[in-house]
């Protein structure tokens, strides 16, 4: 057995901070690049919303610049204070079971399959339904997208 995973390839990791940890749990990520046109973000909002996706927000805040305070050390290790700033421009939704996550950024649109709740599935029938519910997501996202798409 191996200590330590391999690192992640350079692929895996965009210039879009995304995120700061392997993506391997929702991994891949499928991407669907935009129109530069901002009236699309509310339309698929709103069809990522109705029936029959039903997605939820994850997060959200009227804050522009969501900032994340440093918490205060008893001994500082560096004196240097630097901001944090985790916040990206756009909007993550995702399922009610939390088997798929997007996020909606300026310029694409990603879709993600959540393998973290494959943990729990020992009984394989079980594992199996998860999959054709996250088919039937995906194909549901996809159909719904294209359809806004078409119209820009």
């Amino acid at each position: 057995a191996q200590l330590f995973p391999p690192p992640a390839p350079h692929w895996v990791w965009g210039d879009d901070r995304e995120t700061d940890l392997d993506r391997l749990a929702l991994y891949p990520r499928r991407k669907i690049s935009l129109p530069n046109d901002p009236s699309i973000f509310e339309e698929l909002l709103r069809c990522w919303l109705a029936p029959p996706l039903e997605f939820h927000f994850v997060y959200a805040t009227q804050e522009v610049a969501f900032q994340v305070e440093d918490v205060k050390e008893l001994t500082p290790l560096k004196e240097k204070r630097h901001d944090l700033f985790q916040r990206l421009k756009g909007w993550v939704l995702c399922d009610a079971d939390g088997l798929c996550l997007v996020a909606l950024r300026e310029t694409a649109a990603y879709f993600y399959e959540n393998r973290l709740l494959f943990s729990d599935a020992r009984d394989p029938r079980i594992h199996e339904e998860k999959l054709e519910r996250i088919e039937e997501l995906r194909c549901g996202f996809y159909r719904a997208t294209d359809q806004v798409l078409a119209d820009h």
